[in-house]
């Protein structure tokens, strides 16, 4: 039987992202809103940061979307999500 198992895969992902510059934080250390999805100042950072160039209601309009997701099935969602002429 191997030893492989999701405890190792796990590690290894750890270890691969790790080589790539990434750090890891264990999840509970993580100070954040445990009611959202989504690590709120790192994500406004990030679309900042990869945006430079994007007038700054753009930006605005873009985390507004991705906070308030509306309720709906996941196929919905992506759909939502990935429709380009949304983000223009």
């Amino acid at each position: 039987m191997s030893d492989y198992n999701e405890e190792a895969y796990e590690n290894a992902l750890i270890e691969l992202f790790q080589n790539m510059g990434w750090e890891h934080v264990y999840g509970p250390d993580v100070e954040r809103d445990c009611h959202s999805p989504l690590y709120d100042s790192v994500l406004e950072d990030s679309i900042r940061r990869l945006n430079p160039k994007a007038a700054p209601a753009a930006i605005d309009e873009a985390l507004l979307k991705l906070r308030h997701f509306e309720n709906a099935e996941l196929k919905k969602k992506n759909a939502l999500f990935m429709d380009s002429s949304e983000w223009y």
